[in-house]
């Protein structure tokens, strides 16, 4: 069972000898998987010790980690983020929306009996709204961080998205996604797609996403049944799918990313190893993330011309190259 995206037709510009337009740049993921499950099982035992204070610098070494194994034509990338502003992001940002949130909840608990229904129900839509609010501004905000805090080459990738615009359209796309009864959610995931990738860039040149909606839109309708009918077992050839289309649709100037992932790729580690991590009771889990995390990360590709070496001296004499105000980004802890 395998799903195949078109293939993208190649750019017919001239180009410079160095740089044929269909050349394809590999991207390798070349940690051990004993390496990192060392650091893993560090991590977890120093955090127990700590109370769980020294998750922020177990978070940050595990990025660091992971990052430095990211090699692209030779060239390793690099995590310039630090516990310091995990830290920060989570005081100054996660407990007192935690607070605030929970405060508010009791508030309309206790107005409950002394107000109309049609109140009492747009208080309680407004407090739920607020955790899609946060949910969004979250993985916002931590994208801006983690984008901000890679290096590729000496030079920094850069995050210039628009945040009131990406939550304003998130919200209005959840709502669209809650009355339709989530048949609008393809266009959201678009939507945002297209909003947060096009934030990035690196150098002179931001990545442009052209995923439509409606492309989502047919293979989620064909995918969701099927997910439903194989109790998940559809799933890993449903993420390659995605995986693929995201990636195709993504370019850094006339050069498109892309991906060579298959379904049948993705079983392994995301079945099996599943039930790995279940039958070890968790102490398989680094080895089947660091399994899937190569599989995924070795099917990538950049296809087409990029010149690094003219990119790096561009930003190299550009001095807002640099961290943009790196310790004004605070980060939150959303998965990697």
């Amino acid at each position: 069972m395998s799903l195949q995206l078109p293939q993208a037709d190649l750019p017919t510009s001239p180009s410079k000898p160095s740089q044929p337009q269909g050349v394809s740049r590999p991207l390798s993921y070349v940690a051990q998987a004993s390496d990192y499950a060392l650091l893993i099982y560090k991590n977890a035992l120093l955090t127990v010790l700590t109370i769980g204070i020294y998750r922020f610098w177990g978070k940050t070494n595990k990025r660091k980690f992971i990052w430095s194994h990211l090699v692209l034509e030779g060239s390793r990338f690099q995590y310039t983020g630090t516990a310091k502003h995990l830290y920060m992001g989570f005081a100054k940002f996660v407990v007192p929306a935690f607070i605030l949130w929970v405060l508010i909840g009791n508030v309309i608990e206790l107005l409950v009996g002394n107000l109309a229904l049609p109140i009492v129900a747009a208080l309680v839509l407004f407090h739920w709204g607020l955790l899609f609010w946060a949910g969004f501004a979250l993985r916002y905000l931590s994208l801006r961080y983690w984008i901000s805090n890679t290096k590729f080459r000496g030079v920094h990738f850069r995050f210039g998205g628009n945040f009131s615009k990406y939550i304003k359209e998130a919200l209005i796309g959840s709502l669209f996604t809650l009355f339709t009864l989530g048949l609008y959610y393809p266009f959201l995931a678009a939507t945002n797609r297209k909003n947060l990738t096009e934030a990035i860039s690196f150098g002179p040149q931001k990545l442009s996403y052209s995923g439509k909606g409606w492309d989502l839109w047919y293979h989620y309708i064909i995918a969701f049944p099927l997910l439903l009918l194989t109790l998940g077992l559809y799933y890993p050839w449903h993420q390659a799918w995605l995986t693929k289309f995201h990636l195709h649709h993504t370019r850094y100037g006339k050069a498109r990313l892309g991906s060579k992932i298959s379904g049948e790729d993705l079983f392994m580690p995301t079945i099996v190893g599943g039930a790995l991590i279940l039958f070890t009771l968790g102490l398989a889990y680094p080895f089947v993330s660091n399994w899937y995390r190569k599989t995924l990360f070795n099917s990538f590709r950049l296809r087409g011309p990029v010149d690094f070496e003219e990119i790096v001296n561009e930003a190299k004499q550009d001095s807002s190259a640099g961290g943009e105000a790196l310790a004004s980004f605070f980060d939150f802890d959303a998965g990697i």
